[in-house]
């Protein structure tokens, strides 16, 4: 009778300690920020094997190309986003001429790459942004920038366009396209070493057009609130290749009076500078 009571307090240590070794290591990835996805805590500081294993970076190589894409963990919270971003993947591949069969490799012999990183993830009380970086070469004389980004209302997961955010877009783009330019130009006259003014470029890159507002993402203040929106204008937008991209960060008082009453309590007062 001992000797089963015994192994009765045993059997009752194990569980113990286990609970309690489970709970310990639960709050520990918890306390990081990250959660678990069947047995891998995901946190920003996940290593890249771990992320392989959950899903979150693909990469695939051949004789003729390398393909590695890589998601935000915070992604798997969210599966309407994660298909949404994988169906992007595909047209990116398509658009970029990775899914052609009679690849050509070109004079320098190397093979094709294309890297898709959207690990940049931005979260705030009821909104998330993120912000997609496609780098491709397909042996040309150079390889190709560009950017993609994609926003939305955490609870139903809905995108969030520019439309969305404002009552009257026009004035809003007027008001966004002025400060753009203006800090584009300087931005501009920082890297040429040179005064710049208005031009072709950036009258038609960063003038007050949809199409060259969709790029953008959340800017946080800290405490889950939204302070801004930061633009990008990739290579060849409002400047030559050489130039690179340029982001622009717009501090809310620009538009904060046109913002949708549904998404002004996501958003805090921003002075601009």
């Amino acid at each position: 009778m001992k000797k089963f009571i015994l192994s009765l307090f045993v059997v009752f240590l194990l569980i113990a300690g286990l609970k309690l070794f489970v709970s310990q290591h639960a709050d520990s990835c918890l306390n990081e920020g990250g959660f678990w996805y069947k047995d891998i805590c995901l946190t920003s500081n996940t290593p890249e094997n771990e992320l392989k294993k959950a899903g979150l970076i693909t990469e695939v190589k051949t004789e003729k190309t390398n393909i590695k894409v890589t998601y935000p963990y915070k992604v798997l919270e969210y599966p309407k986003i994660h298909k949404y971003l994988k169906q992007n993947v595909e047209i990116i591949k398509k658009d970029n001429g990775f899914e052609d069969q009679d690849i050509e490799l070109g004079l320098s012999g190397h093979p094709w790459s294309l890297n898709i990183d959207m690990s940049n993830y931005v979260s705030g009380d009821k909104v998330a942004s993120i912000l997609g970086y496609v780098f491709s070469f397909t042996g040309g004389a150079h390889p190709n920038h560009s950017y993609f980004s994609v926003n939305f209302d955490k609870t139903s997961q809905d995108m969030i366009s520019i439309k969305d955010l404002f009552d009257n877009t026009e004035t809003v783009l007027d008001k966004i396209s002025k400060y753009a330019v203006s800090n584009i130009q300087m931005q501009k006259s920082a890297r040429l070493n040179e005064k710049i003014k208005e031009d072709e470029w950036l009258v038609d890159g960063a003038g007050p057009d949809l199409k060259n507002y969709n790029i953008f993402v959340f800017v946080t203040d800290g405490n889950s609130k939204i302070e801004g929106l930061k633009f990008i204008f990739p290579p060849y937008q409002v400047g030559p290749y050489v130039e690179g991209e340029y982001e622009v960060t717009v501090p809310s008082a620009i538009f904060y009076n046109n913002l949708k009453s549904q998404y002004k309590n996501n958003f805090v007062l921003k002075e601009a500078k």
